[in-house]
């Protein structure tokens, strides 16, 4: 019992987020990858890329109550000086609520099978 307790008063890990944000888009059929870092990448490139609409996305992940580094804060703003989207999302809903308000969600839910 404790052991759940424990668990369950965690904070969530930006991995889980990550994740759960991954399996949103497949259902909703929206291209993407994730991002690995590592020696030669992009400094500040973001956690989840991906096409959207024919526009570069760009979804970086964080905790709750925390901010994207100066380097990925820059990303996601050249992205979205270059006509792409460039989101911060906390949580699956954060990815909901952003589709939600731009795409027609006929048009997300009738993408073709991959």
């Amino acid at each position: 019992m404790k052991l759940m307790q424990r668990l369950k008063d965690r904070p969530i890990l930006e991995a889980e987020i990550t994740k759960s944000v991954r399996e949103y888009l497949k259902m909703k059929r929206i291209f993407h990858y994730k991002q690995w870092q590592g020696l030669g990448s992009l400094h500040g490139i973001s956690d989840i890329i991906g096409i959207l609409n024919g526009k570069y996305l760009a979804i970086e992940v964080k905790r709750p109550g925390k901010s994207p580094s100066p380097k990925q804060q820059a990303f996601l703003d050249r992205v979205n000086s270059e006509g792409g989207i460039g989101i911060i999302v906390r949580s699956v809903g954060d990815v909901h609520v952003f589709l939600s308000n731009i795409l027609n969600k006929d048009r997300i839910r009738d993408r073709p099978e991959d």
